[in-house]
């Protein structure tokens, strides 16, 4: 089910899927195949090309530092879609550049703008789906998951493709014509889900790039969330496991790929995995399972002597999506104190901008230290992590509604609500009769009249029950119940 106000339905659904999974595709050909003309490109020098590569790499932390965040804000104040198709038809123009004329002219400024657009389409996607199903929903969650699985289905696709391809230049075109083509179905059949009304009335999309993250200030559940989001970056961006792969068991490009792909069968069924873990443990135990699932991935890294443990980790992937819920919870949270998708997105930007710089040179210290290293130092922070949680989720309150629940119900504190509610919703009626409040001036007429109206009294209660029941905790139905008694 969608949202009716939002002009969409299944159509969307099908275009937007279909634009994922030909994204998802064109960028599984291209990291394959980029990397060959770039060789080429450097006249096959594998030192010149990893200059270029880290320059790039140098490049592009400092470009997503300025400019992502205003990119991101502008989903709230420009719409959805115009971001939706800057990507296809920015990739589609560099990529058939760099394949039909092979250069740094076009490497460069494509590397970067796509590099930029990619994170923001993807933000893009998601906002689109908030509007369609509501932020943080147990819909919204599911869809994503869903649209994830499908797009990994077809990466794996092409990534089986383009391993068999002899011609890396025609492997960037046929990539540039995918961008093309998926380009022309967002711009006519994927619709705006942000109507203008409901749009930011923010004048100046760019800001100075860390001021982005006071959106976190605002809130208690907001600067709780972003210390678990702090802590599951960390590991996010110590990315050693190829580099350990290759200095422990010599792995290649032939054993990586196999592990994508088995990563990427697996991957169908994380959608149903992830939602269940949900819908039967909750936000705070699936994601508990999720730390406690890496930490045993993390030591089983330490303790691998054969490299037939890697091909079953996989299987073990979809348990450690822990980053769902915490999706599910920024969402509400932040839409709670007025903050739009693209809001949020600038600001996760800004938070994880330090993470980013300095995580990777850390862990790669670790590495070159001792390859097993960085494994022992990830179990110990998803260990913290797992300590950090249990701390904070006492004090998310967001967490406790997106599960559906108020607070424990006991007897004592139900029987006191009732009482009071009962009490002053005959109050109120005996007053709407024109009766004496007073005990001592009941009398036959006043009761008669009472009973007479007995169904007006059953349905001013059952009105204003439903309201309270609608709080967000039970004490406050209580309180409200007592003020209404008073």
């Amino acid at each position: 089910r969608v949202d009716s106000t939002t002009q969409s339905g299944p159509e969307q659904l099908a275009a937007i899927f279909a634009a994922r999974g030909m994204l998802r595709a064109a960028a599984f050909v291209t990291r394959l195949s980029t990397q060959e003309v770039l060789l080429k490109i450097c006249k096959g020098s594998p030192e010149k090309m990893a200059l270029v590569q880290s320059r790039m790499d140098t490049v592009a932390s400092i470009w997503d530092f300025l400019f992502a965040p205003a990119l991101r804000r502008s989903l709230d104040v420009l719409g959805r879609k115009k971001i939706l198709v800057a990507l296809p038809v920015t990739a589609c123009f560099f990529r058939l550049w760099l394949g039909l004329k092979p250069s740094l002219t076009a490497f460069v400024p494509g590397r970067l703008l796509i590099n930029l657009l990619f994170p923001a389409y993807l933000s893009a996607v998601e906002a689109t789906f908030g509007d369609m199903f509501g932020r943080g929903t147990a819909s919204f969650a599911l869809w994503c998951s869903r649209l994830d699985a499908y797009a990994n289905a077809l990466g794996g696709l092409a990534t089986y493709i383009t391993g068999r391809a002899r011609r890396p230049r025609a492997s960037v075109i046929a990539a540039g014509c995918i961008y093309g083509l998926m380009g022309i179905i967002t711009m006519a059949l994927v619709k705006e889900t942000l109507p203008t009304a409901k749009r930011s009335e923010t004048k100046t999309i760019w800001e100075p790039p860390l001021r982005a993250a006071k959106l976190f200030n605002k809130s208690s559940d907001l600067r709780w969330l972003a210390l678990l989001t702090v802590l599951e970056r960390i590991p996010f961006y110590a990315d050693v496991d190829a580099a350990f792969r290759r200095k422990i068991f010599g792995w290649g490009v032939k054993e990586n790929s196999r592990l994508m792909l088995v990563d990427q069968v697996v991957g169908i069924a994380q959608p149903s995995i992830v939602m269940g873990l949900h819908e039967n443990l909750g936000l705070e135990k699936s994601m508990r399972v999720a730390k406690v699932t890496q930490i045993m991935l993390e030591m089983s890294m330490v303790t691998a002597r054969s490299d037939k443990v890697l091909l079953f980790q996989p299987l073990a992937w979809p348990f450690c999506r822990g980053q769902v819920a915490l999706n599910r919870m920024l969402q509400r949270a932040a839409a709670d104190v007025g903050a739009g998708p693209g809001e949020l997105s600038a600001a996760l930007v800004a938070l994880s901008f330090p993470v980013r710089i300095v995580v990777p040179m850390l862990f790669a210290s670790l590495f070159a230290w001792k390859p097993r290293a960085p494994c022992v130092v990830l179990a110990v922070i998803h260990l913290l992590t797992l300590l950090v949680q249990k701390y904070a989720f006492k004090r998310i309150k967001v967490a406790r509604e997106l599960e559906g629940g108020c607070a424990p119900v006991t007897r004592s504190t139900s029987a006191e609500a009732s009482r009071a509610l009962t009490a002053a919703r005959v109050k109120t009626a005996v007053q709407e009769l024109g009766a004496p409040t007073t005990a001592t001036a009941w009398g036959p007429s006043v009761e008669g009249k009472a009973t007479c109206r007995r169904g007006r009294v059953a349905e001013l209660e059952a009105s204003e029950a439903t309201r309270l029941l609608a709080c967000r905790s039970l004490p406050q139905l209580a309180g409200g119940a007592a003020k209404l008694g008073g």
